[in-house]
């Protein structure tokens, strides 16, 4: 079968179309030379860094994770890789379950320098449950160091992580997904702890925001208290408000915590968390209901 001269099999159309193969080699060449270029030019660029440690506990302080050893950890690190390190984050007293990393105060200001200001492109951290005990939350993270193509070290794996690779991604967010999972356990241990100490009336009216256990035989309900409860749920399951939003709504309507102090974000926590006792003790239903009393009556009720 006789071949046309556009066809790029026949040697004809391959002598007349000579500067086809030919450009195609000379791009070729040409894009492995970008690449060795974009490399080279890569690692020229400085990697300055800014340490991340958080602990949420004392208890944490004291058994080997404080914020001095996990600093002292990353700093070696840094000195092993050559990194420069700028500043240096402790985030203490904020768990990383219930607070995304940008509304932690430290975590913030990593936020900012990395995807604002843009002033460090390097974040070393112990390992990721200082980061992160929430898995959305270091997705979400993860997708936008990708974007920025930043440098991740997490101290534990003892080198840098490439979260393009699919390996190592998989790895980071199963380490992530476990935390997870860590903090959803010590929270279910809690809540059967809380439960044990109720019934045998071991409970200290400061952990069980509305109700008084000091007589074990007659719990008694405050009824202030459990006006708040109320509204605390029904804001929050019914109307979709932030546990931040829910505090600030509750203070500015009167609303005291457990000791007479601020009511803040802490105490709508600790109040959504026990939901079945406050269901026990007839403070609210199966579900948040609707409310006929205007919460504002809390204002007179506490004055």
């Amino acid at each position: 079968m006789r071949t046309t001269p556009n066809d790029p099999n026949d040697p004809t159309a391959r002598m007349l179309h000579g500067h086809n193969w030919r450009s195609d080699e000379l791009q070729r060449l040409a894009r492995e030379r970008l690449v060795s270029q974009s490399n080279k030019s890569e690692d020229m660029i400085p990697k300055t860094a800014v340490i991340y440690t958080r602990v949420s506990t004392k208890k944490q302080e004291k058994d080997g994770e404080s914020l001095d050893y996990q600093i002292d950890r990353a700093m070696k690190y840094a000195e092993r890789n050559k990194i420069t390190v700028v500043d240096i984050l402790k985030e203490g007293g904020k768990s990383a379950f219930h607070n995304r990393l940008e509304d932690r105060p430290q975590g913030a200001i990593l936020h900012h320098m990395l995807f604002k200001s843009k002033e460090i492109n390097t974040v070393i951290f112990l390992d990721v449950s200082r980061m992160f005990r929430n898995v959305g939350d270091a997705s979400d993270f993860t997708i936008k160091l990708q974007e920025a193509n930043l440098n991740v070290h997490e101290v534990s794996t003892g080198a840098e992580l490439d979260l393009s690779d699919p390996v190592q991604w998989l790895g980071w967010i199963t380490r992530a997904t476990y935390a997870h999972f860590d903090s959803m356990m010590k929270q279910a241990r809690a809540k059967d702890e809380n439960k044990r100490r109720i019934k045998t009336g071991r409970a200290h009216t400061s952990i069980c925001y509305g109700l008084d256990f000091s007589d074990r035989d007659n719990v008694k309900v405050d009824p202030v208290e459990a006006e708040v409860i109320r509204h605390v749920f029904h804001l929050y399951i019914e109307e979709g408000y932030s546990m931040k939003d829910i505090a600030e709504i509750c203070a500015e309507n009167g609303a005291r915590g457990a000791k007479g102090g601020k009511f803040g974000k802490g105490n709508v926590n600790r109040i959504l968390q026990k939901r079945e006792t406050y269901t026990e003790y007839g403070i609210i239903g199966d579900e948040a209901p609707r409310f006929t009393v205007s919460f504002k009556l809390l204002t007179s009720v506490n004055a």
